[in-house]
């Protein structure tokens, strides 16, 4: 009888490993056989870690480590042993293991040990976000709400040209600045022409300058130019006066 074995540590023999056949005959290891499954090492843990082939022809138990080819016949994949399917079809576990195919030189590498990556890329998402001007003042009171009233009792301040951050082709000489409250419990200033953007938090927002802005978002539906009237297309023919 031949036959894939794992090598335990019984409690009775805590200095000896020990191998049970399929039907349930437990055989124990001499000093000599556990010296040379650690390979003449201090006695460790990682002797368990491997699965072993044993034979009893003849009556006689032996017992070696299996090959690499054997382990991967046998359906082992390598890495944490709980991942592997094999190695879940033992019940009782002699503490954390990885999958023995781990444990063989020359093995590739090991799913666990594959190159971690350090790039990565922004999963895209939609926001809302309404740019601080006088023509979307509508469009600033419905996105604060209570909130613009809670940071601007007074009402929005009036700034010159020069503190605006976009003065979004909007003629003089007032331009606009409102206070917000941001995730960290503090007050921003935006200036008019930067962008208000929602947090996740009711009544908490913050400010992005218009360049940053319009090199990190772009509008979720396409706007598309106005229709010209005569050719009725966004790309009037050449000489089509509209």
């Amino acid at each position: 009888m031949t036959f894939f074995a794992r090598l335990t540590r019984d409690n009775g023999h805590p200095d000896q490993l020990s191998w049970t056949n399929p039907e349930g005959r437990t055989h124990y290891l001499s000093h000599a056989e556990t010296d040379a499954v650690c390979e003449g090492k201090p006695f460790r843990a990682f002797a368990m870690d491997g699965w072993w082939v044993a034979s009893e022809e003849g009556g006689e138990p032996s017992l070696r480590s299996a090959t690499r080819d054997e382990l991967f016949e046998a359906g082992h994949t390598g890495g944490e042993a709980t991942d592997c399917f094999t190695c879940r079809l033992v019940t009782v576990y002699p503490g954390p293991i990885i999958c023995p195919v781990g444990l063989r030189k020359g093995i590739p590498q090991l799913a666990s040990e594959q190159p971690v990556p350090t790039r990565f890329i922004s999963i895209p998402s939609e926001i809302t976000a309404v740019q601080l001007r006088w023509s979307r003042w509508s469009q600033i009171c419905e996105l604060l709400g209570d909130a613009l009233m809670a940071e601007n009792p007074l009402g929005a301040q009036e700034i010159p040209a020069s503190d605006a951050a976009d003065t979004c082709g909007e003629p003089g000489p007032g331009y606009i600045a409102l206070k917000v409250r941001t995730a960290n419990d503090e007050v921003a200033t935006v200036h008019h022409g930067a962008w208000i953007i929602p947090e996740a938090q009711p009544g908490r927002f913050y400010p992005c300058q218009p360049d940053v802005f319009v090199n990190k978002y772009r509008p979720a539906t396409p706007v598309r130019p106005p229709v010209c009237p005569s050719c009725k297309t966004d790309n009037p023919a050449s000489g089509c006066r509209g």
